[in-house]
């Protein structure tokens, strides 16, 4: 209901509406509304003045809608003194396969095969209304100079040939059909009040011209049999009528409504707040109060709750009154930090009161629950040991009789790798999907599973896990002196995962809340981030890690010479690429844009270490290096200290993944969204093994961890 001006029966239409919403309309309410219906007493809207004639009605059924076009078309006719011209469609048998978006009409008898279109059929079909097609488009189209109608299909959006435009009809070019019957070829339109001004080279203002279309329908027969058809007709109706749902979004000055057949409150709503005044509405005839009163469902009740609160969440971000712990991507996680920060008995101001909580009436919070993510591959058997595989074999050729999904919940029966069983290692090697508690075989990392854009976190922490795993009083200490604020509550995390009172996701969801208020530029939540961000963030401490001073080449003096420090035990790649990160490590220089006053040289940045870090991450920023070794060996003051690697993270197809390197050295994969809360066994690290690629994603950053 848009208005321009309102008037004091304006405001009684608005309350009307506002409270038919809800369906909590009052006794004055319908005293108003029944005023409103088509009288001949004097002061009362009538459908029978002027400003009513040729206005669409709204009505529920489209079976009403049909008669009251066709009566329409024959009453304007003969007011304007007008013989109406019949269009037939062009129908033919469809010899195409159906298409998935082709569906039978509801209620109707199955689909009839037709092999051809008789005579008799044909008349049928042009006789039937459109409310009995699928598409609704006319068999026969029975039109004059100057009527009203409607376009039902979008053409041309950029021209305003929308569905819903109304129009009127300025003329039409018409052919012969394959029966000999009179066929439409191009009908001119005149929009009635499009957004903009349309011009044709040739046609005057706001004149566009349709073309048939070929559409596969459902047609529905008296006996209520349907056949499939192909029909070829120019998809408009005659605009007399429309219904509640075609009216959605149209604002009309006038606004004849027919409510008797409405079968609910949105109806009556959708149909009565097209209009733009109380006094351009007209009810045809009288309508069921009990429609709009008493009160609307619960499950209804609830989405209005809910949409208030997100409205007053939407309102105070944009007054930048939203405090910042207010995050979620669904709207049942968005909803519950907010009642968590204003409380459970918190209502805003402009909630209706028909829908108003309270202790007695309490807004239900429903219960978040995650949906488990799964990927479903055939099992299939190896050809070498007659293993089943929870992952497509290599061979393409499998029966399609063996192939079979297991059932939800459960899990296919894999080959644990042992002695007796070894696994075939080739340039392919097949991964087995190892249980954490799997009774035989070697039990890998815990995984965590991937949720919303989460598989940098996935990719990092299972790589932490399996380390802070490996010696948890050690490294729990390690983390709370590298940075207690961030990976040191990762730590508790994984301390209270160990005691079965957290899992791993909720630790990796903890940190994702905690760096998107304190870094919500970088880290939004639900959105994908950077594994170089992160790893910088968690790996920053109070210590100096490294410092970066200017060197000559040929040792010449630095004029104004300044040393940069950092924090951060994460090193990144620069412009030379190096053999091996082993190089790397223990050379950490690159060239810089300055040159050397006395010589000319390109300076060199040159980084030392000033203390040595427990944990040493490398990032390759597209300089991968063309080896990644299994130890390096930093240098401070001199000394050499070892490090050993323990996990690699690969980036492609907007998805991280990971390898982990136990402390015996063996190999395992894991992939947030394919393996979840498992890792897969590959093996014991050796020379056959590319670590810079896997499973077609790049290695983007490696981390070490000190001996």
């Amino acid at each position: 209901m848009r208005q321009k001006s309102q008037t004091q029966d304006d405001a009684r239409l608005r309350t009307s509406l506002e409270n038919m919403r809800y369906k909590a309309c009052t006794l004055e309410d319908i005293d108003f509304l029944r005023s409103q219906i088509s009288s001949s007493v004097p002061g009362r809207p009538s459908v029978c003045a002027a400003e009513f004639r040729n206005i669409s009605v709204i009505t529920a059924l489209n079976v009403h809608k049909d008669e009251i076009n066709r009566l329409g078309s024959i009453r304007y006719a003969n007011e304007t003194g007008q013989t109406l011209t019949e269009f037939f469609s062009e129908d033919t048998v469809n010899t195409k396969k159906r298409s998935d978006n082709d569906h039978p009409m509801p209620g109707a008898a199955s689909a009839r095969k037709i092999n051809v279109i008789s005579d008799d059929l044909q008349r049928i079909l042009w006789q039937r209304p459109p409310s009995t097609t699928s598409k609704h488009i006319s068999g026969t189209l029975s039109l004059c100079v100057g009527m009203p109608i409607m376009i039902r299909c979008n053409i041309a959006t950029e021209l305003c040939i929308t569905k819903g435009q109304e129009g009127t009809v300025y003329g039409w070019q018409s052919a012969r059909g394959s029966r000999n019957q009179l066929i439409l070829d191009t009908l001119f339109v005149k929009l009635t009040s499009p957004p903009s001004v349309i011009e044709f080279d040739g046609l005057p203002q706001n004149v566009v011209p349709l073309s048939r279309t070929s559409n596969m329908i459902y047609c529905r027969l008296p006996d209520d049999s349907q056949v499939y058809i192909s029909r070829s007709q120019v998809e408009v109706l005659p605009n007399f009528s429309m219904t509640d749902y075609a009216s959605q979004g149209k604002t009309r000055e006038y606004n004849v409504v027919d409510l008797h057949n409405s079968r609910s409150h949105q109806s009556y709503y959708t149909a009565l707040s097209r209009s733009a005044s109380a006094a351009g509405t007209c009810i045809l005839q009288g309508f069921d109060a009990r429609m709009v009163t008493g009160s609307a469902s619960g499950a209804l009740r609830q989405e209005f709750r809910e949409l208030e609160i997100l409205d007053e969440i939407s309102r105070l971000r944009f007054e930048g009154k939203l405090h910042q712990s207010i995050i979620g991507v669904r709207r049942n996680e968005l909803i519950k930090s907010f009642r968590e920060w204003k409380g459970l008995h918190y209502v805003p101001q402009t909630v209706h009161k028909a829908i108003r909580w309270s202790s007695k009436d309490p807004l239900e919070e429903p219960e978040i629950q995650e949906l488990p993510w799964q990927i479903v591959h055939a099992v299939g058997k190896d050809k070498k040991n007659g293993a089943s595989l929870s992952i497509p074999t290599q061979s393409n050729k499998i029966s399609r009789k063996n192939v079979f999904v297991p059932a939800k919940g459960s899990l296919p029966i894999n080959v644990a790798p042992s002695p007796e069983n070894p696994i075939p290692m080739n340039d392919k090697k097949l991964r087995y999907a190892v249980p954490r508690d799997a009774s035989e075989g070697p039990s890998g990392p815990i995984g965590l599973e991937w949720r919303l854009n989460s598989c940098a976190y996935d990719s990092v922490l299972t790589i932490l896990h399996a380390v802070w795993e490996s010696n948890p009083v050690r490294w729990t200490a390690a983390f709370d002196n590298i940075n207690i604020n961030f990976l040191g509550r990762v730590a508790q995390g994984f301390v209270a995962h160990s005691k079965d009172l957290g899992t791993l996701e909720t630790a990796r969801d903890d940190l994702r809340r905690q760096l998107h208020v304190s870094h919500r530029r970088d880290f939004q939540w639900g959105a994908l981030t950077s594994v170089s961000l992160l790893l910088e963030i968690l790996l920053t401490s109070s210590n100096e890690v490294t410092i970066t001073k200017l060197r000559c080449p040929h040792n010449h003096e630095i004029e104004h010479q300044v040393n940069h420090t950092n924090n951060s035990s994460l090193l990144s790649a620069g412009t030379i690429i190096y053999s091996s990160v082993a190089e790397w490590v223990t050379s950490l220089e690159e060239q810089s844009n300055r040159q050397c006053r006395l010589c000319g040289e390109p300076l060199i940045l040159s980084s030392s270490f000033c203390s040595t870090p427990d944990i040493l991450a490398v990032e390759f920023a597209g300089c991968c290096p063309a080896k990644i070794d299994r130890h390096v060996y930093p240098q401070q003051n001199g000394i050499r200290h070892k490090f050993i690697l323990r996990g690699i993270v690969y980036f492609g197809s907007r998805h991280f993944t990971s390898r982990i390197l136990t402390e015996d050295g063996i190999l395992w994969y894991h992939d947030g969204v394919s393996t979840g809360k498992n890792t897969e066994y590959e093996g014991p690290l050796s020379g056959s093994f590319n670590l810079l690629q896997c499973e077609g994603r790049k290695a983007t950053a490696a981390i070490y961890t000190r001996l």
